[in-house]
């Protein structure tokens, strides 16, 4: 979903911290986008309804720019 995906776009391009909430999110569609560009590494757990899924975003340095998920291409290649 295009919400879903500009979210996680914005959220990247500031240098803090972004809450971001996806509503309907037992459904499969905003399940599958949440985990391909929010990431599943970013999903608060402790939200207590279940058709909300809350996430929270780092940006600025903090950010993978090659991909959505997974740890920042400096950190990748240190671990190599």
């Amino acid at each position: 979903m295009s919400a879903i995906y500009s979210a996680a776009v914005m959220a990247r391009t500031k240098g803090t911290e972004t809450e971001v909430m996806v509503h309907d999110y037992e459904r499969e569609v905003e399940r599958a986008c949440g985990r391909e560009f929010l990431c599943d590494e970013n999903r608060v757990t402790a939200t207590s309804t279940p058709s909300l899924g809350h996430f929270l975003l780092r940006g600025g340095a903090a950010v993978n720019r090659e991909a959505f998920c997974g740890p920042p291409a400096a950190q990748k290649s240190k671990s190599n």
